[in-house]
């Protein structure tokens, strides 16, 4: 947007227009030919050179700014991180920069999962899970910050500042919905082991796709370091 406004900016100063209607898009800019000149030719030109530069830079400067600030959020000082633990029953207790399973299941590599959105690390460092039951539980405390309308997917946020996505299957967008249950609201606040959703394996099985959970920190780059234990039956990522 920032990117956009200088370069709109530029071509409305220069009082660049059309000479012909048509779609927008690069091969638009030859509309921008006429009147036996090609000066608004040339000032397009350089509006999309203006709108990729200030772009750019835009996301090189704010990324380093809200790495900044994400950071400080997530890795409070020593004298203040004394938290005490969650207590559950049920499940065995997340510290700080800890989480414990989101579903039962065996743990997989990245590698190992088929599709490279997550395979990839593109979303952020990323943990496999293949399920044995169909219940995603909270991995750490936290609120609800976005519910795919969907409900395959949910995004949290934990309390010191982690941001998670539980991406249930592979390409189950396309199941519209169909075999999932969201146990919470968004913005809705949790405890850590506290049931968010419900999926059907046999029905995203029957529907062809795979049912892989994906967990993913999104703002993986907010910290010096992210370690993946795929073995340890309790806990899932530390950072």
């Amino acid at each position: 947007m920032i990117g956009s406004a200088a370069g709109g900016l530029y071509a409305g100063l220069t009082h660049t227009h059309r000479f012909a209607t048509g779609s927008s898009g690069l091969p638009a800019v030859v509309m921008y030919i006429g009147d036996g000149s090609m000066q608004y030719f040339y000032n397009i030109i350089i509006a999309l050179a203006i709108d990729i530069v200030v772009t750019a830079i835009a996301v090189v400067i704010l990324q380093k700014v809200w790495a900044h600030q994400n950071k400080k959020v997530a890795t409070p000082s020593a004298a203040s991180q004394t938290p005490a633990p969650v207590k559950d029953p049920t499940r065995s207790t997340s510290r700080p920069g800890e989480f414990v399973n989101v579903c039962t299941g065996k743990r997989i590599d990245k590698s190992e999962i088929p599709d490279p959105t997550f395979s990839t690390g593109l979303m952020g460092e990323t943990c496999g899970i293949i399920p044995e039951t169909g219940l995603i539980t909270a991995p750490f405390k936290g609120q609800v910050m976005m519910i795919a309308p969907t409900r395959h997917a949910i995004g949290l946020v934990s309390d010191d500042g982690r941001e998670v996505l539980i991406h249930v299957g592979i390409d189950t967008v396309y199941m519209e919905g169909k075999g999932f249950e969201v146990l919470v609201e968004s913005n809705q606040t949790f405890q850590t082991g506290q049931p968010l959703l419900r999926f059907d394996i046999e029905e995203i099985e029957k529907a062809g796709y795979s049912p892989i959970v994906n967990v993913i920190l999104t703002n993986t780059a907010a910290y010096s370091e992210v370690t993946l234990d795929l073995d340890n039956p309790e806990q899932l990522i530390l950072v």
